[in-house]
């Protein structure tokens, strides 16, 4: 029981601080999100007209001239989406702290336009200056405003903040010469974050909290003879507690002190305005669990001194009760923690497939950037995709199409996934997919079909050849030409799904011919290409997507995957074993109070020549009756809890084989 008392101590703990660690990562993150807001200023996000972002040196220094004169702080931010990158450029000479809720412990002069320094909290390199985050589930840059010189960031929104009255004469005076196409005023928001409140996961809390009094009860249940063979002994009740539970509560309270320390070092590290909060957190939580803890301790001196009686040398009862009560609890308890392991386990299993989809899909092609939208400001609503479809043409829709011919004809792979039913995924590319990723015939050879065409092939696996290809039609009148595949596909990609399930024989590709003028074509979405970006704006040079395509590279994305992998397998990894820590006590409990009240019982059958089976056989039903509604309940990942009955049952099989072969005649003589 005193080990059981120290492992619950622990990782009722660690669930503490991984709740608070959770919640104020939160507010970091909350806060690094909404830097842009600059501290809640009042400011002004301006959209200027296309600028063409080469050779822009001269307007990034007109800009810094302009804030100059009027006092101004320049702030222009940029989000890619795909990747979680938060990117920031600064023009200031106020301190960074002043203006917007981040915690750094070296300064940079953002109103020099030659620093070459900057703020990230996972890029390295030695220009870096490291910023502070809880968690890797973003990547934050502030950069000086010189970095947007020939940069494509350039086009986009830029926060102005600064008195009014200044900002009305700098936004006059930089129109002049740099028309604006958009303006408005921001208003002041405030956060309601109250930072000294701790959250708690109250499924956690409370079944840790029910675990732990049942544990009490149990202990001072387990030694209720021991009590009052003391008491009769003439000891008092402070030395009966004193001997029996003093040190193993006093143990109790230095690992509420020693784990939250250690997983803060661990986690966290730094010592700064945020952590000094969550220290405070910790500290009052930990002083919680101490007051609970003696609380506890003086309850059960209270309870000893006025509930002592001598049936407790003889009287089971008590503990009959306890087992069955501890029965119920285990069941109670399995349903409300079960889900809880599936939930995370699943997600541990999607964090694994994501980093092998990652590096495996985009192997090849890492050279490779994904053009996936367009600055929205400069986006052209005359452009309709139900337009498109219903077959309705404009000089925007033609601009549009004539672009994507241009990328495509530079090597630009097109690919758009979707799920059309349950278990059949929908792949429409074109020809340029099939070039990088051929497919294998039903004979296991490459695929070989004409591409200089105007047809749209529908590539079928063989499980699935008997399907009815036209109702899968994007367009009126397509010319459809169904090809049978071999089920399993190599060089199959998906390479836009979050995670890559094994679907290969599920999988239906639309090939459009390199002649198939396909009505939906859109430079800006689902495109691939073997090009820097400032290559793709020469190629639509002139256009309004010249500079104003969100892009990424996919060695960068490779590159940060791998590196918020690991953080996110092993925070995922701590929360399983933890909760299946709890279960396993749940179910050591019950193994021990069975032992304690039935040993006797098992003693005087084994004696009247029952088998173990006749012995047990009540004790196994309870067990499948136990996880019956835990198998419906988790029946989507049922492997899960048949892994733990799998466990159980084991356990079951080796006490009941413990107990059986006791050396029965010294057991019933008082062995122990």
């Amino acid at each position: 029981m005193k080990k059981i008392f120290t492992c619950i101590i622990i990782i009722v703990s660690a669930f503490l601080f991984y709740d608070i660690y959770n919640k104020y990562q939160t507010i970091h993150e909350d806060n690094l999100y909404g830097i842009d807001s600059i501290n809640n200023k009042s400011n002004n996000l301006v959209t200027f007209e296309q600028t063409i972002y080469e050779n822009n040196k001269e307007s990034i220094n007109d800009l810094s001239i302009l804030a100059d004169k009027y006092k101004v702080t320049v702030f222009k931010s940029d989000f890619d989406e795909e990747r979680r990158i938060y990117q920031y450029y600064l023009y200031s000479h106020e301190d960074i702290q002043d203006l917007c809720d981040v915690i750094v412990d070296k300064k940079i002069d953002f109103g020099d336009v030659k620093q070459k320094n900057y703020y990230s909290n996972l890029e390295k390199n030695k220009n870096v200056v490291p910023i502070f985050s809880m968690g890797k589930n973003m990547i934050l840059n502030i950069k000086p405003i010189s970095y947007l010189y020939n940069n494509h960031d350039v086009v986009g929104d830029y926060c102005f903040i600064g008195d009014d009255q200044a900002i009305t004469s700098f936004l006059n005076e930089l129109n002049v010469k740099y028309p604006i196409k958009e303006s408005y005023e921001m208003d002041e928001h405030g956060s309601d974050t109250n930072n000294n409140q701790v959250s708690m996961n109250t499924t956690m809390f409370v079944v840790c909290v029910i675990i732990f009094l049942l544990i009490i009860v149990g202990w001072l249940i387990k030694n209720k003879k021991t009590h009052t063979i003391y008491y009769l002994n003439g000891i008092s009740v402070i030395e009966i507690v004193k001997d029996l539970y003093l040190k193993t509560f006093l143990l109790g309270m230095g690992f509420s002190v020693l784990v939250p320390a250690v997983l803060f070092v661990c986690f966290v590290r730094k010592i700064n305005v945020l952590t000094k909060m969550m220290i405070s957190s910790l500290s009052v939580i930990t002083l919680l669990e101490i007051i609970s803890l003696i609380g506890i301790l003086i309850a059960i001196t209270v309870y000893l001194s006025v509930h002592f009686k001598l049936d407790g040398l003889y009287g089971k009862k008590s503990l009959k009760i306890f087992l069955n009560l501890n029965y119920i609890a285990k069941l109670v308890f399995l349903l409300l923690l079960m889900p809880l392991v599936v939930q995370y386990n699943q997600i541990l299993i999607n964090d694994f497939q994501h980093l092998h989809y990652v590096k495996s899909n985009y192997q090849g092609i890492e050279d490779y950037i994904n053009i996936y939208t367009m600055d929205y400001h400069y986006q052209n609503f005359d452009y309709s995709l139900i337009d498109v479809i219903n077959g309705k043409m404009n000089s925007t829709i033609q601009e549009y199409q004539n672009y994507y011919d241009l990328l495509e004809d530079n090597g630009a792979i097109s690919f758009m996934w979707q799920p059309f039913k349950e278990n059949i995924d929908e792949y429409i590319v074109n020809y340029q997919y099939l070039k990088h990723f051929p497919m294998m015939d039903t004979s296991g050879k490459k695929l070989s079909i004409d591409l200089d065409t105007d047809h749209c092939f529908v590539l079928v696996p063989e499980s699935l050849k008997d399907v009815d290809i036209h109702q899968f039609s994007q367009e009126k009148e397509m010319k459809l030409e169904k090809v049978i595949i071999d089920n399993k596909q190599p060089h199959l990609r998906n390479l836009e799904a979050s995670y890559c399930e094994e679907t290969n024989d599920k999988a239906i590709l639309f090939v459009y011919g390199k002649r198939y003028q396909r009505k939906d074509r859109n430079p800006y979405t689902n495109i691939y290409i073997k090009k820097t970006i400032h290559q793709v704006d020469q190629i639509v040079k002139g256009s309004h997507f010249e500079g104003t395509m969100k892009w990424y590279s996919l060695d960068d994305y490779i590159k940060q995957t791998e590196l918020r992998s690991p953080y996110y397998l092993f925070k995922n990894t701590i929360i399983i074993v933890l909760t299946v820590l709890l279960i396993i006590i749940i179910l050591y409990e019950n193994y021990c109070f069975y032992v304690k009240l039935n040993m006797k019982k098992v003693m005087v059958k084994k004696i009247m020549g029952l088998n173990r089976w006749m012995i047990f056989k009540e004790l196994y039903l309870e067990l499948l009756v136990c996880y019956v509604p835990v198998l419906v309940l988790c029946r989507e990942y049922i492997w899960v809890p048949v892994l733990f009955l799998l466990f159980d049952g084991l356990l079951h099989i080796y006490m009941t084989y413990y107990i059986y072969n006791v050396k029965t005649i010294y057991y019933l003589k008082g062995g122990s």
